[in-house]
Parts: structure tokens; C-alpha cells; sequence
């Protein structure tokens, strides 16, 4: 009976720790080709599935669904965008419901599965631009980081009652960690 009960609870603490994104957007696919190569040589990549993501740079909703503009980058292992001011260029992915431009606003960080369907000719400002257009298989929102900021915690025993030390036991450790006689705990 100890067993089963152990059990049980060893697999809800793996279900609470699996991660909430997509597997198509936590995977690449295995030939993923870049930007770059896509606009070079448009016939090739036709029909092939991409996983691309960055900063949303516009937004436009048609009758047929929505049309974003995205500034592509590097993305990391689950497939979060993470370039900061890098940039592969830029694509166009379509998908074919309505997405609500105030959520789906610009700069917010979106990764793309889907199918490489065409070469269309645009403009980033007066700069002529080929975009790549991507028919949208599965997308992902990302929420926006926020700073974390963390402040001294003295500990349980802290100045001035710390028994001479002039930090207490929780010394050098930060909000939201701190030190008991029984180990540390979150605050």
C-alpha cells in the first residue's frame, strides 16, 4: 500500500513539473532551414516545416485570419525566443483565426511551427524586403519576464539579535531564501 501511495505521488510531482509548451514548439524539426536560405532559394524549401520565433514587429487581422510580421531570433532550448538586439531577419506567419491584436501586441515574444509557403515581396520602411510566409501549424505566446528583485535577508537570528553577528545567520544569502538552525528555507 506504501508503495502504491509513493507512487502515485512521485507521478503527480512529474506531471506538475512537465513543461506547459507544446512539444512542437519545444522541438525542431530536423531539417529546419534558416531565413536566410528559405529566401535564397524559395522552390527548395517549399512545403518544408519550420520552427522560427522572435518579436512580434505588426500585427493585421484579414476576413481569412491573422497576419503577423516577426522579427526573427535565435531561440533557446524549449524554443523561447532569446536574442536580445540580434536578428535573423524577418517572416511572415498567417493563421487562419482571429487573434486579438491587444494580446498579440507588438514586442511580445512568439515562436512559429509551420510550413514554408511562399516568397512574398514587402517593404521595412523604403528598403525593399523578400519575406518569407509561413502557414502557421502551432504557435506559442510567451509571457512577458519580469525582474525579480531580491533584497538582504538577515535570517531568523538577524541584527541586532544575532548572537555577534552583525549579519545574522542568513548572511550572505538574499530574499527569498534565508538560514534556521534547521537548515534553509524559503521565505
Amino acid at each position: 500500500m506504501l508503495k502504491k501511495i509513493a507512487l502515485i505521488f512521485t507521478t503527480l510531482i512529474l506531471i506538475g513539473c512537465e513543461s506547459q509548451v507544446p512539444l512542437l514548439i519545444r522541438d525542431q524539426p530536423p531539417k529546419n532551414p534558416s531565413i536566410q536560405a528559405v529566401q535564397t532559394d524559395i522552390h527548395r524549401y517549399q512545403g518544408s516545416f519550420i520552427r522560427w520565433g522572435g518579436k512580434i514587429a505588426s500585427i493585421h487581422n484579414k476576413k481569412e485570419g491573422t497576419i503577423f510580421e516577426i522579427l526573427a531570433q535565435p531561440l533557446g532550448d524549449e524554443g523561447r525566443p532569446v536574442g536580445g538586439d540580434e536578428s535573423y531577419g524577418r517572416f511572415i506567419a498567417t493563421v487562419a483565426e482571429f487573434l486579438d491584436p491587444e494580446i498579440y501586441k507588438k514586442d511580445r515574444e512568439i515562436t512559429i511551427y509551420g510550413k514554408v509557403a511562399d516568397l512574398e515581396e514587402g517593404q521595412i520602411g523604403e528598403h525593399a524586403y523578400p519575406f518569407p510566409v509561413i502557414q502557421t501549424v502551432k504557435y506559442y505566446l510567451w509571457e512577458p519576464i519580469t525582474a525579480r528583485n531580491y533584497y538582504p535577508y538577515y535570517g531568523g537570528f538577524g541584527y541586532p539579535y544575532g548572537f555577534g553577528y552583525p549579519y545574522g545567520f542568513g548572511y550572505p544569502y538574499m530574499y527569498p531564501y534565508g538560514f534556521s538552525p534547521f537548515g534553509y528555507y524559503w521565505w
